[in-house]
């Protein structure tokens, strides 16, 4: 099974304050060749920004503790204390596909999570977010079959849709990107002045458990 592209992108996480070039950009996040340099780098930072502040709202609505965010230097990412707040398998996993559900991109194909998941197993993962999040299925729910992680997977998926559906998560996630894609990079303290007006933990009360077994 090929191994996910995430693995040929040099990563660093640092509290990046300066843009990568377009090109740059471009050439690791781009998805439309048609638009012009700039058309595309200004939707790439757009969509990032959306993708990083999903991150964002998923783990303060779990009680983490954010230390910064940034876009900058093409290295875009959330720091936090991964160990603070909920610890559930659930809360992990809607953690991780915040990002992705938050940009609008579609859940990934079932042969793609197979592979991701087959990979993990093999300890051969990479370090996106789908890579992170197929890790933590096969180190937490180890005996349940491969078609019924593939299915909480896309559960997962949905339960975040949901989620971002709500007043609290749709008017947070939107505040934060606005912010993030303007400064490039958000502090801690940043952050909570923005979320401050939303309770983000609340819309979880609306959920049912993912793996409810798990922990």
């Amino acid at each position: 099974m090929s191994k996910c592209k995430c693995a040929s992108i040099p990563f660093r996480f640092e509290p990046h304050r300066e843009r990568a070039d377009a090109e740059t950009m471009i050439a690791r996040y781009a998805s439309d060749p048609t638009k012009t340099t700039e058309d595309r780098s200004a939707a790439i930072f757009s969509r990032i920004a959306r993708h990083e502040s999903g991150h964002i709202v998923a783990s303060l609505a779990h009680g983490k503790q954010v230390d910064y965010a940034t876009v900058g230097n093409g290295n875009p990412h959330v720091s936090h204390k991964f160990t603070s707040g909920e610890m559930t398998v659930d809360a992990l996993a809607l953690i991780h596909v915040a990002g992705l559900v938050a940009e609008g991109s579609p859940a990934p194909t079932w042969g793609h999570v197979h592979e991701l998941l087959f990979s993990a197993r093999e300890r051969d993962g990479g370090i996106c977010d789908l890579c992170r999040l197929a890790d933590l299925v096969v180190s937490c729910t180890p005996d349940m079959p491969n078609r019924e992680q593939i299915n909480r997977v896309y559960d997962c998926f949905q339960t975040c849709a949901d989620l971002f559906r709500s007043p609290a998560w749709s008017g947070a996630l939107a505040a934060l990107a606005s912010a993030l894609e303007e400064r490039t990079l958000l502090r801690g303290a940043e952050i909570a002045s923005i979320v401050a007006p939303f309770n983000l933990s609340a819309p979880l009360k609306s959920i049912s458990p993912i793996w409810t077994n798990a922990s």
